[in-house]
C-alpha cells in the first residue's frame, strides 16, 4: 500500500524539541534561526507493519515510514546506547519484583520508583555567609546554555532512549561534556514536559487525580455514562467520570490491584496480588470479598450472557462467580498460570504460559471445547475476542498480533493471519516491543493495540490496514479501552519495567475522543 492509501499519515503525530521545552539557546544558534536555519524534518518513526513470512502470507501493509537522516547533522552513534532496546524474549524481558515470590516472576513487572517530580532547568546561586551585597541583592538565576549541537543531539538521543541507565547517563555526559547532574535533570525535565504537553487538541485530555503507580487495567462503564474504572500496582480501584474530568470514589485492595471489571454500572469486582476477588457497591462505597485464589488473581471479567463472573489466576485456574449471591460456582484447572483471557458470547477464550490457548463453552465447562498452541513464537500477551464472537485477537512480547477464528473448519482457519507491529527502527536496527493492550470498538469492529514503543494503532482486521496510528504517548501503553459506544478511547500510559527500575515519566490516563475517520473500515 503506497503512500496515498495509508489514511493513518492523517492521523496527528506528536513532535517536540528540545530547545522549547528548555527554552535555552545559545546567541549563535537564536541568529542561526532568525536567518531560517536548517529544521531537521519530523516524520513517523515506525517501521513497516508486515507479516512474517514464517507464519502467514497475509499481512497489514503500511508504509515503512523511517525517519529521513537530516543533510547536515547526523546523531552521534554512542556505543553504550546500542544494546537492544524495547523488551526482548528471554530471562531480561521477565524480570520481577525482587520481594514477590520465583512464582510471580513470569508475568508483568517488578517494583520501580515513583515519578519523578518535574524538575526545572533554573537553578539559584545562593548568597555566602557573611556577604552583605549578596544577601541584600535578589537571588541570581542562572541556566544551562545548549550549544546547536548539543540541542540536536540530545534531540536525537532522547528520541532513540528515553531512558538512560547510569552508564548510559554518564556516556552521553561525557560526550555532550556536560556533567551527569546536568544530563539528569535535564532528561527528566524532557519527560515530565512530555508527560505534561502530550495533549495534542481538544479530542484529547488527561485524567486528573490518576493512580500514584502503575496503571494495570482500565474498562469503561457497560452504560452510556462516562464512568471509567482503573486498577492499579498503588493497590487501589478508582471510578472516574470522564465527562467532567474528575475522581468519584476509590476503594483499596491490601496489595496491587492486577484487573477490575464492571458487572453492572454500579458493581465493580477486582482482583490481584492479594489473592482476594473483591466486589464493590459504586453507590453506597461498600465492599465484599466475595472469594480467594490460591495465587494472585491476574483476570476478571463478566459474560452478560451466563451472568457469571470469570476470574484466571496464576494459581492454574479459572473460577466462575454467581453475581448475584455473590459466590464461587466452580472452579477448573488450567495447563499453565492463566496470563489473559476474554469473554466471545458463552465462550471463554483463556491464555496462558507455554504459548497455550483453551476454549471452553461457560455453558458446559465439564470439558474444555478447543486446545490450541499460539500461532506467535513467544510468550502471550493479551487476548481479545471480536465482538461479533466469531474470533479472537492475540497479541505477543515480540511485536506481533495473531487474527484468529473460533471456527476449527478449515476453510474458516484459512482466514487466519499475523503480522508485525509496534516496531522502530533505530539507527538501521528494528528494535521490538510487546504489544500490551488490545480494545475493539464494538460498533465497526475495528481494534486497537497499544505496545511499550508508546504509540497506538488503530486497525481494520478485514481490510488487513492499519486505519490511524496516534502521536507517541510519554511511556508504554498498558491498558486500553473504548467506550460503550464506541466515541472514546482511555488510554493508560505506564512504565512496564521494560528497562528496569530508571526514571521515566508519570503514569497517565490519556481519554481521546475518537472519530469514524480514526475507526471506521474504509470502503474497498
Amino acid at each position: 500500500m503506497n503512500s496515498t492509501e495509508d489514511s493513518g499519515s492523517k492521523c496527528p503525530i506528536s513532535s517536540f524539541t528540545i530547545q522549547s521545552i528548555l527554552g535555552t539557546t545559545s546567541e549563535g544558534s537564536r541568529k542561526e534561526n532568525s536567518k531560517g536555519g536548517l529544521q531537521r524534518k519530523r516524520t513517523r518513526s515506525v517501521s513497516s507493519e508486515e507479516c512474517s513470512a514464517a507464519e502467514d502470507t497475509d499481512c497489514f501493509c503500511s508504509e515503512p515510514g523511517d525517519r529521513e537522516p537530516c543533510n547536515r547533522h547526523q546523531p552521534l552513534n554512542f556505543s553504550c546506547l546500542n544494546s537492544t532496546k524495547g523488551i526482548t524474549p528471554g530471562q531480561a524481558a521477565v524480570e520481577r519484583r525482587q520481594h514477590l515470590t520465583q512464582a510471580l516472576f513470569q508475568d508483568y513487572r517488578e517494583d520501580r520508583e515513583r515519578p519523578c517530580s518535574q524538575i526545572s532547568s533554573i537553578s539559584e546561586e545562593r548568597p555566602r555567609d557573611g556577604d552583605d551585597k549578596h544577601n541584600n541583592s535578589a537571588k541570581k538565576k542562572t541556566r544551562t546554555v545548549f550549544s546547536r549541537s548539543q540541542v540536536y543531539q540530545l534531540e536525537s538521543t532522547f528520541d532513540m532512549k528515553r531512558y538512560l541507565s547510569s552508564s548510559e547517563r554518564a556516556c552521553l555526559a561525557s560526550s555532550l561534556q556536560l556533567t551527569e547532574t546536568q544530563l539528569k535533570y535535564t532528561y527528566k525535565a524532557i519527560q515530565q514536559h512530555l508527560t505534561q504537553t502530550t495533549m495534542t487538541g481538544s479530542n484529547e485530555f488527561k485524567l486528573n487525580q490518576g493512580p500514584e503507580d502503575s496503571i494495570s487495567a482500565v474498562k469503561f462503564s457497560p452504560s452510556t455514562a462516562p464512568f471509567l474504572l482503573v486498577s492499579s500496582w498503588d493497590s487501589t480501584v478508582r471510578l472516574f467520570d470522564v465527562g467532567g474530568n474528575s475522581l468519584r470514589m476509590k476503594y483499596q485492595h491490601l496489595a496491587p490491584v492486577l484487573d477490575c471489571a464492571f458487572y453492572d454500572p454500579s458493581h465493580a469486582w477486582s482482583g490481584g496480588l492479594d489473592m482476594q476477588l473483591k466486589t464493590h457497591d459504586l453507590n453506597t462505597d461498600q465492599g465484599t470479598i466475595v472469594g480467594t485464589h490460591d495465587a494472585p488473581i491476574r483476570c476478571v471479567e463478566y459474560c452478560p450472557e451466563v451472568n457469571v463472573m470469570v476470574t484466571g489466576s496464576w494459581d492454574r485456574s479459572v473460577r466462575l462467580w454467581d453475581p448475584r449471591t455473590p459466590c464461587n460456582a466452580g472452579t477448573f484447572t488450567q495447563p499453565e498460570k492463566v496470563y489473559t483471557l476474554s469473554v466471545a458470547g458463552d465462550r471463554l477464550i483463556v491464555g496462558t504460559a507455554g504459548r497455550r490457548v483453551l476454549v471452553w463453552d461457560l455453558r458446559n465447562m465439564g470439558y474444555v471445547q478447543q486446545r490450541r498452541e499460539s500461532s506467535l513464537k513467544y510468550q502471550t500477551r493479551s487476548i481479545r475476542a471480536f465482538p461479533n464472537k466469531q474470533g479472537y485477537v492475540l497479541s505477543s512480547i515480540e511485536g506481533r498480533v495473531a487474527v484468529e477464528y473460533l471456527d476449527p473448519s478449515l476453510e474458516v482457519q484459512k482466514k487466519k493471519y499475523a503480522f508485525k507491529c509496534h516496531r522502530l527502527k533505530e539507527n538501521g536496527i528494528e528494535q521490538v516491543y510487546p504489544v500490551n493492550a488490545i480494545s475493539f470498538h464494538c460498533v465497526h469492529n475495528t481494534f486497537a493495540t497499544g505496545g511499550s514503543d508508546g504509540f497506538v494503532n488503530i486497525w481494520d482486521p478485514f481490510n488487513k490496514k492499519r486505519l490511524c496510528q496516534f502521536h507517541r504517548y510519554p511511556t508504554s501503553i498498558a491498558s486500553l479501552a473504548f467506550s460503550n459506544d464506541g466515541s472514546t478511547l482511555a488510554i493508560a500510559s505506564s512504565y512496564m519495567q521494560e528497562q528496569g527500575d530508571i526514571s521515566h515519566p508519570e503514569d497517565a490516563i490519556f481519554i481521546r475522543q475518537v472519530t469514524d475517520a480514526e475507526t471506521k473500515p474504509k470502503s474497498t
